[in-house]
């Protein structure tokens, strides 16, 4: 998302040169485009077409950039459990009582 790739995907760096997360860089981007759409629709008049066309399109870009955090998210969930137990996962589950 966001043309980001390689070390930047985890890491980026903002413009005091303190390192933040993949996170927080998209969640930045993310106010960055709204406040760009926001500020254009300013430019219309209150009650315009154009202007209620602009605030519906943030919402709908901040509720799909939600669905795509989300699906990243369950499918790096899904590809972790078809992975075996490690020992140490193992352990805490034994301890916890769980027959493996």
């Amino acid at each position: 998302m966001f043309g980001m790739a390689g070390p930047e995907a985890s890491e980026a760096m903002t413009t005091s040169r303190k390192r933040i997360s993949k996170d927080d860089a998209m969640d930045q981007k993310i106010r960055e485009t709204c406040k760009i759409l926001q500020s254009i629709a300013k430019t219309y008049p209150r009650g315009s077409a154009e202007r209620e066309a602009l605030r519906e399109a943030v919402d709908a870009f901040v509720y799909l950039e939600l669905h795509k955090g989300l699906k990243r998210s369950y499918e790096a969930f899904r590809r972790s459990c078809t992975k075996p137990l490690t020992k140490a996962q193992q352990q805490v589950l034994k301890r916890a009582g769980v027959e493996l």
